[in-house]
C-alpha cells in the first residue's frame, strides 16, 4: 500500500521548483505513465497524487474540538416571528432580560439565532436550564416529576433536575426533598446551593430537621440560605450573646392614644461604625431572633417597626429572607407608598394585590420621583397593568405631554408590567396623540401584543 505521508512530499518539491516529478512517482504507478509523453504523464500523476490525498490525507481536527449533542429541546415554543425582531431590538438596548421574563410568562422563548444563554448567565427563567448545561458541556437525559427517580438521578441534567424538583415540590415535597437529601453530598457546592433553593417552593414545618441538619454544609452560602429558609418557618439562628446586642440598637415602646401598639424605632447611633455593626449583626440574625431578642411576638416587630433610612434597609433585608411570607407581604405594603425603593425586596414573596398595589404606586408617583420610580417599575414582573390602572396614569400623562423629549425611553418599564388589553389601550393613546404608528419608540409595545399572536396571524 502506498504511503501518502512518503509520495506528496517529494513530488510537490518537484512541482513548486518547476521539475518533472515523474521519476519520483511510486514504483507502482510507473506502469501508468510510462506510454505517455512528458506533459500528459504529469497530469496523470497530478491526478493520481490528487486520488490519493482525498483517500488517506483526512483533515484532523484540533484535539480542543469535540462533537457536540444536539441542542435540546425546550418546554416553551418559540416566540412567534413577528415577534423576534422585535425582541432583537430590545435586547440591543438592554431590555433582553425583562423580554425573556415576559416571552417567558407568555408561554413562549427566544429563538437561539436571536438570543442564547452563556453558562454564567444569572437570573434567567428556569426555561434555559437544559440550554445551559448544553454550554457547559453536561450531557443527560430530560426528566420529569414522575420521571426522576434514585435511579434515575444520575443520567439527568442538573437544570432537568431542578425544574422536576420544583414540579414535584408542589404535589410531593417530601418526595422532592428526600431525593435532595439523598444525593446532596455528592454535588458541588454551586449544585448543592441550587437543590436547596428548590425548598423554596411549598417550604414548610416539615422542611425543619434536614435544613437544620445544613448548618454543617461546606458551603458558606448553603448554610446561609438554609438559616434563611429557616428563618422564614420562624426558628432562629443567631448566637444569644450577638442577638443581645443586636436588641441593643432598638428600642422598643407603645404607641397611640386608644388603640396601644407596639413601636419599634432605631437607637441613636453616633458612628459610622456602629451602623456597620448593627447591619452586620442583623445579617446573621432571623425576623424571629430579633424579635425574641427585643421580648415582642414577630408579627408586633413587623406592624411596629418605624426606622430610619438606614435601618430600614438593613431590617427590609431581614424580613425578606427570613420573615414568612406573610410578613414579607404586610411589610411591604407598609413601605411601597411612602418607600418604595425600600419594598421592592419584599414584593417577590408579597401577594398579587401588593404587588398591584406596587405598580400602581409607581405609575403615579409625581414628577419629581417619576424617572426614579419607571426605573424601579422594571423590577416588577410582567402582566400586572390592566387599562383602567395605566391608560390615566400620571407616567403616560408625562409621556404623551413630551412626546419629543428624550423620555421615551421611560415606555420600556411601562409597557413590560401592561397586559395585552392595557398594551393595545397605550399603544392606541399614543398614535391618538401623534406618534407615528411605525415609530421605534412603539417596539416594547409592539412586542408585548407580537407574543399574543400565533404565527398564522403575524
Amino acid at each position: 500500500m502506498i504511503a501518502a505521508d512518503d509520495v506528496y512530499p517529494s513530488l510537490r518539491d518537484c512541482w513548486l521548483t518547476g521539475a518533472s516529478a515523474v521519476p519520483q512517482a511510486p514504483e507502482e504507478w510507473q506502469s501508468l505513465l510510462a506510454d505517455a509523453d512528458p506533459t500528459q504523464a504529469e497530469l496523470r500523476l497530478l491526478a493520481l497524487t490528487g486520488q490519493l490525498r482525498d483517500v488517506a490525507l483526512r483533515p484532523v481536527p484540533p484535539a480542543s474540538v469535540s462533537t457536540r449533542p444536539d441542542l435540546p429541546p425546550l418546554v416553551r415554543l418559540p416566540m412567534p416571528d413577528a415577534a423576534r425582531p422585535l425582541f432583537r431590538a430590545l435586547a440591543s438596548q438592554g431590555w433582553c432580560a425583562k423580554g425573556l421574563q415576559m416571552a417567558d410568562a407568555r408561554g413562549f422563548r427566544a429563538h437561539p439565532l436571536d438570543w442564547f444563554p452563556a453558562a454564567s448567565t444569572e437570573d434567567l427563567p428556569d426555561t434555559y436550564l437544559p440550554w445551559q448545561d448544553w454550554v457547559r458541556g453536561i450531557a443527560g437525559e430530560a426528566v420529569t416529576a414522575d420521571d426522576l427517580t434514585d435511579d434515575t438521578w444520575p443520567y439527568s441534567t442538573p437544570g432537568a433536575r431542578i425544574t422536576a424538583l420544583k414540579a414535584m415540590r408542589g404535589d410531593e415535597p417530601g418526595r422532592a426533598r428526600d431525593l435532595i437529601a439523598g444525593h446532596l453530598a455528592g454535588e458541588s457546592a454551586e449544585a448543592r446551593l441550587a437543590l436547596v433553593r428548590v425548598l423554596q417552593v411549598s417550604l414548610g414545618p416539615d422542611d425543619v430537621s434536614f435544613l437544620s441538619g445544613l448548618a454543617t454544609d461546606r458551603s458558606p452560602k448553603v448554610k446561609a440560605l438554609a438559616a434563611s429558609l429557616l428563618g422564614r418557618l420562624g426558628v432562629g439562628a443567631g448566637q444569644e450573646t450577638d442577638l443581645a446586642e443586636l436588641a441593643g440598637f432598638f428600642k422598643v415602646g407603645v404607641a397611640g392614644a386608644l388603640k396601644k401598639t407596639v413601636s419599634v424605632t432605631a437607637a441613636p447611633t453616633k458612628t459610622n461604625a456602629q451602623r456597620q455593626r448593627r447591619n452586620e449583626l442583623m445579617e446573621h440574625a432571623t425576623v424571629a431572633d430579633l424579635a425574641a431578642a427585643l421580648g415582642i411576638e414577630p408579627d408586633d416587630l413587623i406592624d411596629g417597626a418605624d426606622l430610619d433610612e438606614q435601618a430600614t434597609s438593613a431590617f427590609v433585608g431581614l424580613v425578606a429572607l427570613t420573615g414568612t411570607d406573610a410578613q414579607a407581604d404586610r411589610l411591604a405594603r407598609r413601605l411601597v407608598r411612602k418607600r418604595p425603593a425600600s419594598a421592592m425586596d419584599l414584593l417577590p414573596r408579597a401577594t398579587s394585590a401588593t404587588r398591584r398595589l406596587a405598580m400602581e404606586t409607581l405609575l403615579n408617583k409625581s414628577q419629581s420621583d417619576r424617572r426614579f420610580a419607571l426605573h424601579l417599575l422594571a423590577e416588577l414582573e410582567p402582566d400586572l397593568a390592566e387599562p383602567a390602572a395605566v391608560i390615566r396614569c400620571h407616567a403616560l400623562d408625562a409621556m404623551v405631554a413630551r412626546l419629543e423629549a428624550d423620555e421615551r425611553q421611560d415606555l420600556f418599564a411601562l409597557s413590560f408590567v401592561c397586559t395585552p388589553a392595557a398594551a393595545a389601550a397605550v399603544l392606541d393613546r399614543l398614535i391618538e396623540a401623534g406618534v407615528r404608528p411605525h415609530d421605534p419608540w412603539l417596539s416594547p409595545l409592539r412586542f408585548n401584543l407580537a407574543l399574543t399572536q400565533s404565527d398564522k396571524e403575524t
